[in-house]
């Protein structure tokens, strides 16, 4: 009898849909694929002799041309969505390639295939590698975009920014320590740097902050982190703020929100001492779009009908006491550093330092320009910028150029052309178009700043096209504000405001 008990509940199980299962699993790996993002390290080991060997006797490559086939962590991780997506959706190539905005994606790639075809490096193997990894970044958007009764989860997108918090937490512990040691710490299996020294300005006495002692070193080095630049540290701390406003508008527990309060303090400093200013005003500038939206909805009264009235009023004090936690970050930062931020340039004034860095970006937008003039409607070819800066060089500009343009829309222009420019636009556009034309969710406002914020920086660098960590963030944030947007339906509007 005893036994007939014990076994009822056991029939009484019921089996966890397939689906369900397979949801879980692509919510974890993208979960596992936003921590590790920022400490992730190239590796190349295992291909160095293939890498030397696929290089044409008769293609010249300057020495600063990548020549290696690398590859990250992260690239498994996205090859293990996509398999489980397919695998899950059991999805057709057509849906898979050319649904919504993925068929802008879709030609984007024919038209970098067929760039690099008539392109000076069309049997070189190593640039149809970059393409494929480029691939990888888009089918992961596609991904995301087509499973948006998972991405457009509140509960799904709220680890994703855990994931992602924790990450710029340990970055800005791994900032600070690298920025007041002027040194880095010793993580070069994560990625960092062993040279941060070449990321410097000048400044009277080596002082590195309001409190600093004077030293012999009239320079101060900016803080990478474990990332290659300074700059791609502050996309990423950027990014990390404005889903702490997301984190802190949706915890109900008052320790965390004072944890969260406390990292919101710690992501400032590390994003001040980077001293990159795209990120600084894509901070500004898209923290206070975020605040205004926030703060308009809540003063709405037509919207008193969703929630009762002091419900809505704990929402809006806690947007309040958001604004003021951050503002005065930001206050007690720009006190800290205010003499290193003077001598950097470039963000409360400008400087011969700024002027100076200012000419070479100029310099290389000159190249593109000239790049596009010569080939317009493909360009010079898909990942060849670099293979003709020797001889379009501006001949009033005396250093050497050896980078890319900073700047993604210059840079798909001057690669391939009109057309690959015209349907990179189409698809930003379709992404923008979707977000906006539905009711506003603080997850679609979130996402809607955060994609706002790396189209701005995207003026000012090219990271998010040429790096790993750029293209995850960049297709990967639009994929979830797409999907997020299709997942408010026009008869379930949602305010800010609703516990979504």
């Amino acid at each position: 009898m005893s036994q007939e008990i014990r076994s009822r509940p056991q029939e009484n199980v019921k089996p966890k849909p397939i689906a369900s299962i397979y949801e879980k699993i692509i919510g974890s790996l993208t979960i596992l694929l936003f921590l590790v993002l920022p400490v992730q390290k190239k590796n190349h080991r295992f291909f160095e002799d293939l890498s030397r060997q696929l290089i044409p006797s008769d293609l010249n490559l300057p020495e600063f041309f990548s020549k290696r086939i690398d590859y990250y962590l992260t690239d498994f991780l996205l090859i293990a969505i996509i398999c489980v997506f397919a695998l899950y959706r059991k999805t057709t190539l057509k849906n898979l390639l050319w649904d919504g905005p993925v068929k802008y994606l879709s030609l984007f790639f024919i038209i970098a295939l067929a760039s690099i075809l008539h392109s000076v490096s069309a049997g070189y193997v190593l640039q149809y590698y970059r393409l494929a990894q480029l691939l990888l970044a888009f089918l992961f958007f596609s991904a995301i975009a087509s499973s948006t009764q998972i991405f457009s989860k509140p509960a799904l997108l709220k680890k994703i920014f855990w994931a992602v918090l924790f990450g710029a937490l340990f970055e800005s512990g791994v900032g600070i320590l690298q920025y007041f040691t002027q040194s880095p710490i010793g993580l070069g299996y994560l990625g960092e740097l062993k040279q941060i020294s070449i990321f410097k300005f000048a400044m009277p006495e080596g002082k590195k902050w309001i409190f600093g002692m004077a030293r012999e070193n009239g320079y101060v080095f900016r803080a990478c982190g474990t990332f290659t630049n300074p700059n791609i540290l502050g996309g990423f701390l950027f990014f990390s703020l404005i889903a702490n406003f997301y984190l802190f508008y949706r915890e109900n527990n008052r320790w965390t929100r004072v944890f969260l309060q406390l990292a919101l303090f710690l992501q400032t400093v590390a994003l001040t001492i980077t001293y990159s200013r795209a990120a600084l005003f894509a901070t500004l500038i898209c923290s206070s779009l975020w605040f205004a939206v926030s703060i308009y909805t809540f003063s709405k009264n037509s919207s008193f009908s969703a929630l009762d009235y002091m419900e809505k009023t704990l929402f809006a004090k806690r947007i309040r006491i958001l604004m003021v936690s951050f503002a005065a970050s930001l206050a007690l930062c720009f006190i800290l550093f205010f003499p290193q931020v003077q001598n950097r340039g470039g963000i409360i004034n400008y400087n011969t330092f700024v002027s100076s860095s200012d000419a070479g970006r100029i310099a290389y937008q000159k190249v593109s320009w000239e790049m596009t003039k010569e080939h317009p409607l493909l360009g010079v070819g898909y990942n060849n910028f670099q293979l003709h800066l020797k001889d379009l060089t501006p001949s009033d500009y005396s250093k050497p150029l050896y980078s890319k343009v900073h700047n993604i829309y210059l840079l798909v222009l001057s690669e391939m052309g009109i057309c690959g420019l015209m349907v990179f636009l189409l698809f930003l556009i379709s992404i923008l178009r979707t977000a906006v034309r539905r009711e506003w969710t603080m997850a679609n406002l979130t996402l809607f700043a955060i994609f706002a914020g790396f189209l701005l920086i995207g003026g000012c660098d090219f990271y998010f096209l040429e790096t790993s960590l750029g293209k995850i963030l960049f297709f990967g944030i639009a994929g979830l504000l797409y999907a997020n947007g299709k997942g408010v339906l026009a008869h379930k509007r949602i305010p800010l405001y609703a516990k979504t």
